[in-house]
């Protein structure tokens, strides 16, 4: 009798599962036990063993596919001998194999409904797959982490977003010294005057002063777009952190209270300073240096960056972004 292969539910609200691999082709024998696929979750690799004797005679969904839990993915038939006829003790005419017969139907549906799964915690050699989630794996392109790094952190695969964070904080450090980094430098001179009166505008129509530095980190969450971003401001008064989240209003950006995650910018605000520069190659993020003209509403802008943190076309854009919201503010804030 033919068995099918379904998509096995996985998780407590898992709807769907995708298949990364097959590791039985069609035509393949296949035994109980044998690791007849891979599915991703949104937490882990599995392998889905065979849970019947025979071939591979059909599959329906390659790998890739991303399909519904319970539908059938494939088939395995042949192989196990067939059932000697039954002709007059058919379950029709003798109730105890009836019994029996249903019995048999219903343990196979159950272990077609709940197949053996075996949870990797390390990529299998053959492919040299690294176990990360999918959530992960995105969130890894857009900080461009190199995922063949994120074994230097000594634990166990399947990696998750948290484990970035810890990457960023504990294994990501500058270039060596004598080890040429790639280092980028762009700038601008850009007038401030619309800033500061805007700023000041608000916090008289909301009878709360406006900080720079909240100004500096809305502006630099928005330049550089992709969601929640931490900011960090350094000044001659110390350093402060600040999550912002896109379209957050002014006035409900508060200094974090934690200040040991990973940020995404440093700004380093020199103005009120008789300094002009500033380059620290400890920082493990992009810098922007904000360096004013006492005499004039002027400042210039610097942006460092390496190209493991931003692309040389991610540097310009942002540079460009946090330019126009500055000389535009009323465009950027509304």
């Amino acid at each position: 009798m033919p068995h099918d292969v379904i998509m096995p539910a996985l998780g407590m609200n898992q709807n769907t599962g995708k298949i990364l691999s097959w590791l039985k082709s069609k035509g393949d024998t296949v035994n109980v036990g044998d690791p007849l696929m891979e599915v991703e979750t949104d937490k882990a690799v599995v392998e889905v063993e065979a849970q019947a004797n025979g071939i591979l005679t059909e599959v329906r969904h390659a790998a890739g596919s991303e399909v519904p839990v319970g539908h059938v993915i494939a088939v395995i038939g042949g192989g196990a001998a067939a059932p000697a006829p039954i002709n007059d003790a058919t379950p029709a005419g003798n109730p105890a194999r009836a019994e029996q017969a249903k019995a048999g139907e219903t343990e196979r549906l159950r272990l077609a409904q709940k197949p053996l799964l075996k949870e990797r915690l390390t990529a299998p050699t053959a492919t040299n797959r690294l176990l990360i989630s999918p959530k992960a794996r995105k969130e890894a392109a857009r900080r461009g982490i190199d995922l063949g790094q994120l074994p230097r952190l000594a634990k166990d695969a399947p990696y998750h977003v948290a484990d970035l964070d810890l990457f960023q904080r504990e294994i990501a450090s500058p270039a060596p010294a004598g080890v040429a980094a790639n280092m980028m430098e762009f700038g601008a001179i850009i007038d401030v005057e619309p800033t500061l009166s805007l700023a000041e505008w608000i916090g008289k129509e909301i009878g709360k002063a406006i900080a720079l530095d909240v100004v500096w980190a809305a502006f630099a969450c928005g330049s550089l777009g992709g969601g929640t971003r931490r900011i960090r401001i350094r000044t001659l008064r110390g350093s402060q952190d600040y999550v912002v989240a896109p379209y957050q209003g002014l006035s409900q950006i508060v200094p974090a209270l934690d200040t040991s995650a990973a940020v995404d910018l440093v700004i380093h605000d020199l103005s009120g300073s008789r300094l002009s520069r500033a380059r620290v190659d400890s920082d493990r993020a992009p810098s922007l240096v904000l360096a004013s003209d006492p005499s004039t509403s002027k400042m210039a802008l610097t942006l460092h960056a390496d190209e493991t943190q931003l692309s040389q076309a991610e540097a310009m854009q942002f540079l460009d972004s946090f330019v126009r919201r500055v000389e535009s503010p009323i465009r950027a804030l509304l």
